[in-house]
């Protein structure tokens, strides 16, 4: 035994490791000194060895060969091979690949435009991808900054290591003209109501980069682009349309933990008419909740607006260990959007006629409700343009209800909630870091418990908390702790996430939600409900996906629960976000 382990070991020592030089033959008459693999694509190694296919590059010389197979090997970050002759063969000594020891940024740049935020760069090879990433890097800090034609180039010095990002800014301009080239079919104007900017505005090339994904997610032309021209006094920008299809169909599956397999479809006809609007047929269903909903945005006007109607019908099926409804919204709201220069706005009001049955969780039956409704949707920029990869900015939503039962409502029961999420970026690297998040939830009904319809009351105008959507350390809308849902209810919850630090872009997460509900209005009590917890995010190919283990926690409660915390709660979701 003893023979048989040293023969193993020595011939282990034996094999070369990853840091010592192999010589590999390249083709014939090359051949390749390096402690690494490195590959030649095909149209390289033609330049190389030569192409046999070819009469007049059948045999390159050898001075040409050299010279080619400098410039691949340095493009790849190894800036001083050598060529060895022997015999017949030329070896080439690769030597180390060159690596980015310190950037520095000369010329006259904004106090804002740092080196020490851009991640990734330093340890990175010294070649004209890590180069152009700088360059990239320092060009959009620029133009987010109201400096809209910089010129930025990055000098590496190969015996040192170092980077020179040479930035000259130019002015800060504000935004002097919009040229719109005409759309065939729609009337002049119809796209200013997607502008995340103004005339006069500073100039930000990511509210540029906003209003081509407004236009292009909206269905109304297959995408927009900006031209920018510098100049005196300001920027002039020409915006250039290809209108493609009109139709948008997409589908998509997700799943989670709570609800099982998700899977969603929708059919859009846009540029409907001279102002633009829009059709829509969309559907959600999973084992828990199914939608279906048909919408309309409506642009009645002759002339260019950002109000519109957003008609709608939809019906909607819950089905939760504490309640089970089917409920039937007919809404025909008016609404209007605008921008200021880091938000985007949006009002809507109107009336909605709804029918709910009720199966569980109230008085089984019909109910009915002719509702007033009212909110408000603030959204920042910068929330918006990333929110398939969010990492900064916030969002702000308020809806208000109104219900009587002198106008066609089962009760009278007013609703208000008040919702929101912000990130932060932490020091603004890029690529970010450390993302910190913070997301909460206010709402009351106010109705008159001892009313005669009130076991009647459908279980959307109670609130339940539990699950992903909030305090991630219990069940699925399994909270409050009483035999009904709560008619207040108050959350925060606080996130963070480490990025870019680990192998594929593992995320690892750290939270903590708290909650506490009121089973009358205006009015809270105790427990508070607390979920600290860990997990992991993941944003694949086929979407993001999130792990999280929480505890649920019962504090300041008086009296014994009636459900027991669980020890800890998981959570596994793929498609869906904080």
């Amino acid at each position: 035994m003893f023979l048989r382990i040293t023969t193993f070991l020595f011939l282990i020592l034996m094999l070369p490791s990853s840091a010592d030089a192999v010589l590999r033959s390249l083709c014939e008459g090359y051949k390749i000194d390096s402690s690494e693999i490195i590959r030649f694509n095909v149209n390289e190694k033609k330049l190389i060895c030569g192409d046999h296919n070819a009469e007049s590059w059948n045999k390159i010389p050898r001075s040409q060969a050299k010279y080619f197979a400098r410039n691949f090997l340095q493009e790849r970050g190894y800036l001083d091979p050598e060529f060895k002759e022997e015999g017949e063969n030329v070896i080439i000594v690769v030597g180390e690949k060159t690596r980015i020891t310190d950037v520095s940024i000369k010329g006259a740049p904004p106090r804002t435009l740092r080196a020490w935020q851009k991640r990734g760069i330093r340890g990175a090879p010294l070649d004209p991808k890590s180069l152009d990433s700088l360059e990239r890097w320092g060009v959009s800090g620029l133009k987010s900054k109201g400096f809209a034609c910089p010129r930025v180039s990055a000098l590496g010095d190969a015996s040192s290591g170092g980077v020179e990002l040479e930035v000259n800014p130019g002015p800060r301009l504000n935004i002097a003209s919009l040229e719109q080239s005409p759309v065939e079919g729609l009337m002049d104007g119809a796209l200013e109501r997607f502008n995340a900017f103004h005339v006069g505005d500073p100039y930000d090339y990511r509210n540029i980069a906003l209003t081509s994904r407004r236009i292009s997610q909206s269905g109304i032309l297959q995408s927009s682009y900006f031209l920018t021209e510098c100049a005196d006094d300001g920027v002039h920008l020409t915006q250039k349309s290809i209108s493609g299809a009109s139709r948008l169909v997409s589908a998509g599956l997700g799943g989670s933990t709570e609800e099982y397999l998700i899977g969603k479809a929708s059919w859009k006809q846009g540029r409907l008419g001279k102002a633009g609007s829009s059709f829509e047929v969309a559907g959600r269903a999973s084992y828990r909740r199914q939608r279906f909903l048909v919408k309309g945005m409506v642009y009645p006007f002759s002339f260019p607006t950002r109000w519109h109607f957003t008609p709608a019908f939809s019906t909607r099926r819950e089905k939760e260990s504490r309640y089970e409804y089917l409920a039937n919204d007919l809404l025909i709201p008016a609404a209007v959007n605008w921008d200021t220069r880091e938000i985007g706005w949006n009002l809507f009001f109107g009336p909605r006629l709804n029918y709910t049955r009720v199966f569980s969780g109230a008085d089984k039956g019909w109910t009915h409700f002719l509702s007033g409704i009212a909110g408000l949707e603030i959204i920042s920029h910068v929330y918006e343009l990333n929110v398939a990869d969010p990492k900064s900015g916030y969002t702000v939503r308020g809806l208000a209800e109104f219900n009587s039962d002198k106008a066609f409502s089962t009760i009278s029961a007013q609703k208000f909630t008040l919702s929101g999420e912000a990130l932060y970026n932490f020091a603004g690297f890029d690529s970010p870091l450390l993302i910190l998040s913070i997301r909460g939830f206010a709402g009351t009904t106010l109705v008159d418990s001892g009313n005669a319809q009130f076991s009647k009351m459908p279980p959307w105008l109670f609130y339940y908390f539990g699950g992903s959507a909030d305090l991630r350390g219990f069940g699925l809308k399994k909270l409050p702790d009483a035999n009904r849902g709560a008619l207040t209810a108050l959350y925060s919850g606080v996130e963070a996430r480490l990025a870019n630090i680990f192998p594929l872009n593992l995320q690892p997460i750290a939270f903590a939600d708290f909650g506490v509900m009121g089973q009358k209005s205006v009015s809270l009590n105790l427990p508070v409900y607390c979920s600290p917890g860990i997990g992991i995010r993941w944003p694949s190919l086929i979407g993001v996906l999130r792990f999280t283990a929480a505890k649920g926690l019962f504090l300041k409660n008086s009296t014994p629960p009636k459900q027991a915390p669980s020890r800890w709660h998981f959570i596994f979701s793929i498609g869906e976000e904080f």
